[in-house]
């Protein structure tokens, strides 16, 4: 049964991998408006404009690709069932292996060790538990909103953000359809992997050292400030913490057991690895050089011969899937960012510069919430453990030396600096080699009382555990860090606004503030367009939000929308809470006097230009480099502050000022001019806002706005108002 399972199951898969090459080819030669008005339905907003009519035509390419990597396969079909055969035959005996090392343990091992290891589990689920249901952070919304809560085919296909980890993605999307949004379901996969860290870190330390090793690295990881952060925050980063140290495991296992299942569950961890985020690169090129270094140095009991070729298949596996799992994210053209990080490589002065402080930042990080004297501790255990290498261990390569060795090649190579967060898979196996320290100077402490030597070892790891615990809870550093910016009363503000918002209002906020709003206002059903999604010159007031935390300013807020409050009144401060100020403004055109509209277009005067047929749309035509003028007549008094409001969209063919002012006869003063240059004006309308005041106007003349250039090119204006806005008080 099993090798005939061993036989179809490469056919089947063949075959559905050429069936979607098949279908990608196909689909290429459809219409795009076709293919995208398809697509579009599946978005929130109703439309994908990640998908363009390029992107349809490389899909073609992608998948005659496919179709002959699939005909290349195939060429080696029987030999790939065989192997396929031999996996499967060895599976039961891997995991018959697994279960009965389990059982060996809880029978024989001492109950102290274990009552021990129970209640150190304990406290690691409880204290992450704690923190699961704290503000959401702006990557964590981003994260959700623009991936995790949309169909499979966009949030696995789009990388135009990095922190889109594509497993992690598609874990977050399976909680969201059978939980809801709820905040404790979008974080459900960091927390499970969060806490599979800690068990899997046990099983490393006890592969490589020993079963005291194992608890009290397995102590201080449940107990770790930023582990616990991660495991309580929505994104992939547990999640690659987990693979990096199961795939260590994994290594130490197949250097000295034959098992070809293990080999498979090497790749596929590898490729999950890969798949949540390409930074997996830095911890599986440290497993790999450890185990070519086993393999040379002959620290294995295996042949060359059969570990070198089970390593080749493996790596090959894990390459060839990882690839055809980022076909997506590469049929975008986003090849580019598919790489470790948008990190620039840096010249070596530069690079030599800014490692040291990235490192100690990286140090301060992995040490927050643990005493200066545990910090030490870690320190001296870590060198001890590389000094006294062969007295604590009877593996010939330390692994920490293949880090050493590949991550120095990378940066050599890369001259880029990762973010801290980018070394967190590294923080357990460092755990684990200075406890590996540890351990050995409490051995030489405690030499005399080996027969209390288990309950010693795990008072201390239970004592540690408790102690980093308590120092995480009270210092609340988890709930106050910046590590992920965001707006901590976000749902706060959200129920406050809820009960205030009124048709016509409008919010602005920037990052790290707006995400987390458009979560909790999704969360408390309201609409989403108040969060600046439609015109905001065309808002009745205006709330925006000031974010203390990163000591934001209104200007800050108003700079990175590129919008002005020019026609809108003095902000006031509406409501403050202990992360942000709430200011208002009121839009100064609904507090004031029409002075002008479209109405009034048709008592215009043109020159070279005109008025569309709906006479709503004042037209600067296309021609000779010459005079084109529109004069409306307005009436308006000496001192007058006036608003002016109106949208305008040019012709690539644009190439000279636009001039707006008010004119008449004796009557042009520069002050009361304003201009627009060609490249300040986009081929899509843009809205234009400018306040003057009509200085020393004359009595008894005519009086008008005019709108004049020598350009060639096409101009179009609609929308133009003017308001008297005298009374109003402006900002």
């Amino acid at each position: 049964m099993i090798n005939k399972f061993a036989k179809t199951l490469p056919i089947i898969i063949l075959i559905i991998i050429i069936i979607i090459g098949l279908a990608l080819v196909i689909i290429s030669y459809l219409p795009f408006e076709l293919v995208k008005t398809e697509i579009d339905i599946f978005t929130q907003d109703g439309t994908f404009d990640f998908f363009t009519a390029g992107l349809l035509l490389k899909s073609r390419f992608v998948g005659i690709a496919i179709i002959i990597i699939c005909w290349i396969f195939s060429t080696i079909i029987k030999e790939s069932q065989q192997l396929f055969s031999s996996t499967i035959s060895s599976c039961p005996s891997f995991f018959k292996e697994i279960g009965h090392n389990f059982r060996k343990i809880i029978k024989k091992e001492n109950k102290t060790h274990l009552y021990t290891f129970v209640i150190i589990m304990a406290i690691a689920i409880a204290i992450r538990l704690y923190f699961l249901l704290q503000p959401i952070r702006y990557i964590e919304a981003s994260t959700f909103i623009y991936y995790a809560q949309k169909p499979l085919f966009i949030g696995l296909s789009d990388y135009s953000y990095t922190n889109n980890h594509l497993f992690h993605t598609f874990l977050v999307h399976i909680a969201y359809l059978f939980f809801g949004s709820s905040l404790w379901a979008v974080r459900l996969p960091a927390l499970i992997f969060g806490i599979l860290i800690i068990p899997m870190t046990y099983i490393v330390a006890r592969m490589f050292y020993n079963k005291y090793v194992a608890l009290l690295s397995a102590g201080i990881v449940a107990s770790s400030s930023i582990l616990i952060e991660y495991s309580s925050n929505a994104t992939g980063y547990t999640t690659i913490i987990f693979f990096s140290i199961a795939i260590t495991a994994l290594a130490k296992y197949l250097i000295n057991n034959k098992n070809s299942f293990a080999w498979l569950l090497f790749a596929i961890l590898s490729i999950l690895g890969f798949y949540t985020k390409p930074i997996m690169l830095y911890s599986f090129g440290i497993v790999i050089i450890w185990l070519l270094a086993s393999i040379i140095f002959r620290d294995t009991k295996l042949t060359h011969i059969y570990l070198f070729k089970n390593l080749i298949i493996s790596l090959i596996i894990t390459f060839i899937s990882t690839f055809i799992l980022y076909l997506p994210v590469l049929l975008g053209s986003l090849i580019k960012q598919t790489t470790i990080n948008k990190n620039i490589k840096l010249s070596w002065s530069d690079f030599i510069t800014v490692f040291p402080s990235s490192m100690h930042q990286i140090w301060s990080q992995w040490n927050r919430d643990i005493p200066i004297v545990i910090s030490i501790l870690l320190i001296i255990g870590f060198f001890t453990s590389l000094i006294f290498h062969k007295k604590i261990t009877n593996y010939k390569i330390p692994i920490i030396l293949a880090a050493f060795t590949w991550l120095t090649f990378l940066l050599l190579i890369q001259r880029a600096i990762l973010p801290e967060h980018g070394w967190l898979f590294l923080l357990p196996l460092f755990i684990v080699v200075s406890s590996a320290g540890i351990i050995f100077l409490l051995g030489l402490v405690f030499s005399k009382m080996r027969n209390y030597k288990s309950l010693v070892f795990s008072i201390i790891a239970l004592i540690l555990s408790i102690g980093l615990g308590f120092t995480v809870f009270f210092s609340q550093s988890i709930f106050y860090s910046n590590e992920k910016e965001t707006l901590r009363d976000a749902e706060e503000i959200t129920i406050m606004l809820k009960y205030h918002l009124k048709s016509g209002d409008r919010i602005v906020a920037s990052p790290p503030s707006d995400l987390p709003l458009v979560y909790y206002f999704n969360k408390h059903n309201i609409s989403t367009d108040y969060l600046l999604y439609t015109d905001f010159y065309s808002s009745t007031r205006v709330f925006i939000i000031e974010n203390k935390s990163i000591k934001q300013t209104i200007n800050d807020v108003l700079k990175y929308h590129n919008l002005s409050l020019t026609g809108f009144s003095k902000p006031e401060l509406f409501s403050e809470f202990a992360s942000a100020y709430i200011y208002k403004t009121n839009n100064l055109k609904f507090e004031s006097k029409l002075i002008l509209d479209f109405r009034e277009y048709s008592n215009g005067e043109f020159q070279n230009s005109k008025l569309s047929s709906d006479k709503k749309e004042i037209i600067i035509e296309e021609g000779e480099n010459k005079l084109k003028i529109c004069k409306i007549p307005i009436t308006i008094n000496s001192g007058t502050d006036y608003l002016i409001s109106f949208k305008i969209k040019k012709t690539e063919n644009l190439d000279n000022v636009i001039y707006f002012d008010l004119f008449g006869e004796y009557y042009d003063r520069s002050e009361q001019e304003f201009n627009l240059k060609p490249e300040k004006i986009s081929e899509d309308y843009t809205q234009i806002v400018k306040v003057l005041n009509s200085n020393k106007v004359p009595p008894n003349i005519d009086i008008y706005f005019r709108i004049f250039t020598y350009s060639t090119g096409e101009a179009i204006i609609k929308d133009l108002e003017i308001y008297d806005i005298t009374t109003c008080t402006q900002p």
